[in-house]
């Protein structure tokens, strides 16, 4: 594998390290991560990001609160056993069986807790909205079944690889939260289109943004060009 790659198609690069020494099992599991790598401009396929310890910090700090060791496994732990694939399971039923309107109907039947219900009415929506405007992405009912854990793994591993570059984790802790993902994501998935999907859902529904498109950009990326970490290992067996 070259060190750099750029499809013409895109201005997102994949970055790959030249002195990585992993093997095609573990390149396999550190691309779980790779979304949020091509996303922040970081290795791809080795355990170090390549981002500067001053990025890192300011990342942690200004996205998830880490200042340290403990904040580090707290998220970390967080994001792997329940993150927000939780709160996707509130909707997950309704969302696949029902239209928007029919689904806020729906959501009204589960609470009298207002703010809990314009929270999952957000969600519900912005699912939909994904769905209707991005009709190439072809999320099927069996892609909302499967959930969004693609959506946690992935800043999971990536966040702990920073936090490996920085010393709040040592090796044990990030391999056995690379294991962990592993086994999520080979239980909930069947393919690294599965996962992107996967993902897409849940970055929709916490925002429809601006910045929706810029992931769906890095996900085709992912899935097409010849120097993806995700076609060079395949998926898990």
């Amino acid at each position: 594998m070259s060190n750099t790659n750029t499809a013409t198609t895109t201005h997102w690069k994949i970055m790959l390290n030249p002195e990585k020494h992993v093997s095609i099992d573990e390149l396999r599991k550190i691309s779980l991560s790779s979304i949020n790598a091509v996303l922040t401009n970081s290795f791809c396929d080795s355990l170090e990001t390549g981002l500067p310890k001053r990025k890192i910090q300011e990342n942690l700090i200004s996205i998830w609160s880490i200042t340290d060791s403990e904040t580090a496994r707290y998220i970390v732990e967080w994001l792997l056993t329940d993150g927000q694939d939780v709160l996707y399971e509130n909707i997950k039923k309704i969302t696949v069986e029902n239209e928007l309107l029919k689904a806020k109907e729906e959501l009204k039947k589960l609470s009298k807790n207002t703010e809990y219900i314009r929270k999952y009415e957000k969600y519900v929506e912005n699912i939909y909205l994904f769905k209707k405007h991005y009709p190439q992405i072809e999320i099927i009912d069996k892609d909302l079944q499967k959930g969004i854990k693609a959506w946690d793994i992935s800043r999971a591993i990536f966040i702990a690889r920073m936090c490996l570059d920085i010393k709040y984790i040592n090796q044990r802790q990030f391999d056995d939260y690379l294991q962990l993902a592993t086994l999520e994501a080979r239980n909930r998935y069947n393919s690294w289109k599965e996962y992107a999907r996967g993902y897409l859902i849940g970055r929709a529904m916490f925002s429809f943004d601006s910045g929706l498109m810029d992931t769906i950009d890095v996900t085709e990326h992912l899935l097409r060009n010849p120097k993806s970490t995700w076609l060079y290992t395949g998926w898990f067996r």
